[in-house]
């Protein structure tokens, strides 16, 4: 289940995030290796610690939370690891910053792969901008219905698959994340 982590926020389920991660991976014919993912919402460090693995040593993850203390917990967390996660922060392989998640971090983009850790009401136009072609955006997103959302597959086209630029996207599932918000907002 999800578990509170401080600052009116949670940790996903870790069936919600092998799902996700599973999703991202099957986009990418299921390697993530050498690829470039955008993290928003670091939580508590485990999936960027994921992501780091799943990228090898040539890939990198960048993670982006507005919420310092999260930020900093996450570090902390890959620092007291074991010695893959300390590594994934001293080579850069895992960047983590302190920024609003819902622009994305245009200086380290194209991305393969964007994961959001929290509900938007849309889908922020400046994270489906920093996708590289072929590439994939997962995230929550709000139902007409209220109090939930569908987690939405939005893939960019290509060259290879011939509709270079062209978004599509399918709802993989129902789920329940914590608001996409502002900081003052979510503190």
């Amino acid at each position: 289940t999800p578990l509170p982590i401080g600052c009116n926020v949670t940790i996903s389920a870790p069936s919600m995030q092998a799902i996700m991660l599973d999703m991202i991976a099957l986009h990418h014919n299921d390697s993530l290796e050498g690829k470039r993912i955008l993290d928003v919402g670091s939580g508590t460090g485990i999936i960027c610690a994921y992501m780091g693995h799943c990228v090898g040593p040539n890939g990198l993850v960048v993670v982006i939370d507005h919420v310092k203390q999260l930020t900093d917990m996450s570090i902390q967390n890959l620092e007291n690891g074991n010695a893959e996660t300390k590594e994934m922060l001293t080579s850069g392989r895992v960047e983590l910053i302190t920024g609003d998640g819902r622009k994305g971090h245009a200086a380290k983009a194209p991305y393969d792969a964007i994961h959001v850790g929290a509900g938007a009401p849309v889908v922020p136009a400046d994270l489906t901008d920093q996708l590289a072609p072929g590439g994939c955006l997962l995230i929550p997103v709000d139902t007409e219905a209220g109090g939930y959302q569908e987690l939405l597959l939005i893939s960019k086209g290509s060259k290879a698959t011939g509709d270079e630029g062209k978004m599509s996207e399918k709802k993989v599932c129902d789920c329940r994340f914590v608001p996409l918000t502002d900081l003052k907002k979510q503190l």
